[in-house]
């Protein structure tokens, strides 16, 4: 959260106010801000902070603030009790358009391939064959840590600085959505002063320490052989590169990861999950229009060609 610069680029941490409010606010005020803290920060007493919290560059108060780790809490989801609460994702806004929400024009480019998940493909195949006893588990690390090391802030570069995910070249630009406010919470969030300096390596060296969050979502799903621990850790950063584009539940899916990591990760899922949810349903419409020998499938055909559990 400190030098990895993605989750600062891909999800927004500040709204403006786009409706003036008595005589405190007006447009362009910060009206919301979201605190991505870590463990056991005592700063925000509760999650909700309402006109407590003040903005310096104003002197106003911001009217919402929402704190992840509230009254020094150490545990997960204390922005779950309000799904309002989530900061939202800026990777597929388009900054080009114009402000209404109707307007489809603009002139973000479409992405049909990333080099970065290539990489992860290539680090993800090592995995798999260290695992069959070729090569180490280390051969996986010339793949993942370019793509930690382009994660990282550059030097002298605003961390505080927030762009809209299209990043598209307009003469009125990120005018969409209208709350858009040029900053993030890198500093609030972080509890560190406002400096620019150099960002730690995030190269990994050592399979047997990874970085900590890393550590912590292993040990949290009781992995212990090398094989586990480094799929876990390229299922991290696979999430943390890949946020967002669409291929989570396949990801977890294919590595029959998905129901571990739900019950302990997404309290909302986690009394629902079950194994069936590794595959999805076969449509109705297609087992309905499907024939055998030019007859339409009984009841147990269609039952017997739908996957288990549904």
């Amino acid at each position: 959260m400190v030098n990895d610069s993605r989750f600062w680029k891909t999800f927004r941490t500040k709204h403006k106010v786009n409706g003036a409010s008595g005589t405190t606010y007006v447009n362009g005020d910060l009206g919301i801000m979201y605190v991505i803290n870590q463990p056991g920060d005592t700063r925000y007493p509760t999650v909700l902070m309402n006109n407590t919290v003040v903005y310096a560059a104003t002197g106003k108060t911001i009217p919402h603030v929402y704190v992840a780790y509230p009254g020094g809490r150490t545990t997960d989801g204390a922005l779950l009790a309000d799904s309002r609460k989530f900061p939202s994702l800026s990777k597929f806004f388009d900054g080009s358009r114009n402000a209404g929400f109707n307007d489809v024009d603009g002139l973000r480019d479409i992405t049909l391939a990333r080099s970065a998940e290539t990489y992860l493909i290539a680090a993800e195949a090592k995995i798999r064959l260290a695992k069959l006893g070729t090569g180490s588990y280390t051969d996986a690390l010339p793949y993942i840590n370019p793509v930690r090391t382009r994660a990282q802030y550059i030097n002298g570069e605003n961390r505080s600085v927030y762009y809209d995910g299209g990043a598209a070249p307009s003469s009125n630009p990120q005018t969409i959505p209208p709350s858009f406010f040029p900053e993030n919470s890198y500093y609030e969030s972080n509890n560190i002063p406002v400096t620019i300096t150099p960002s730690l390596s995030l190269s990994v060296t050592n399979i047997a320490a990874l970085p900590a969050g890393d550590e912590y979502v292993i040990s949290t799903l009781g992995y212990t052989t090398p094989y586990d621990r480094m799929l876990c850790f390229l299922l991290n950063e696979r999430a943390r590169e890949l946020a967002g584009e669409y291929l989570r539940w396949q990801d977890l899916s294919r590595t029959k990861t998905l129901v571990a990591r739900a019950k302990a990760f997404n309290p909302d899922a986690a009394p629902n999950i079950q194994d069936r949810h590794l595959l999805r349903p076969i449509p109705q419409r297609f087992l309905d229009a499907i024939q055998a020998n030019g007859v339409a499938l009984t009841a147990d055909q269609k039952q017997a060609m739908q996957n288990p559990g549904y």
